[in-house]
């Protein structure tokens, strides 16, 4: 349950104009509570999907783009490598060709060796990554067992009554007390507790 507290309260609790700015308020809370639930849950499901692609290389999408690109780089040496030989044999030295040469074979293995780099850097940064989540997955739990959420968790889902919304007085006269069940707690649990 979320519980919000309004400003003081000079009528009778039965007053109709109240109870129905209560209700109003009180439904508008709901829908800002599950346009939130939804936006974290949304967020999460992307989280997810980042943290678990980790067969990139073997993806169809990676493997024709890959393709594409490193024919497209090799034509591209191709030439400049017939540029050089005919430079050489015809003896025309004035732009330097031969000494493009070891720049050239280097990008050339560069290129085409890339989606192995690529791989390797990318699983290196996954390992670590895995690693602090592992970490932070249990200091989170932690967290929230001190919070108490699995409590509040289950405390709501054992009180659940159909209604969303209960407005009462408060005992001292004060103010009113709205609370309302957090549809989304069980997800977000879910979410952040793995």
């Amino acid at each position: 349950s979320v519980v919000f507290v309004l400003g003081a309260e000079t009528a009778q609790a039965d007053n109709f104009v109240v109870v129905g700015l209560k209700n109003v308020i009180g439904r508008m809370l709901l829908s800002v509570q599950e346009m939130i639930g939804l936006l974290a849950a949304w967020l999460a499901s992307l989280a997810q999907g980042a943290l678990n692609f980790a067969d990139y290389q073997n993806a169809q999408m990676v493997q024709d783009g890959w393709k594409i690109s490193r024919d497209l780089v090799n034509m591209f040496f191709v030439m400049v490598l017939l540029a050089i030989a005919f430079a050489t044999i015809l003896r025309f030295e004035t732009y330097g060709m031969k000494a493009l040469l070891p720049k050239l074979i280097i990008a050339a293995l560069l290129i085409n060796f890339s989606l192995v780099f690529a791989g390797v850097i990318i699983d290196f940064a996954g390992v670590l990554t895995d690693f602090f989540i592992t970490d932070s997955n249990k200091f989170f739990k932690d967290l929230a067992g001190q919070m108490g959420l699995p409590k509040l968790a289950a405390t709501t889902a054992q009180q659940d009554t159909g209604e969303y919304w209960q407005c009462e007085s408060n005992p001292a006269g004060s103010g009113v007390i709205i609370s309302g069940e957090f549809k989304t707690v069980g997800d977000c649990q879910a979410v952040c507790l793995g």
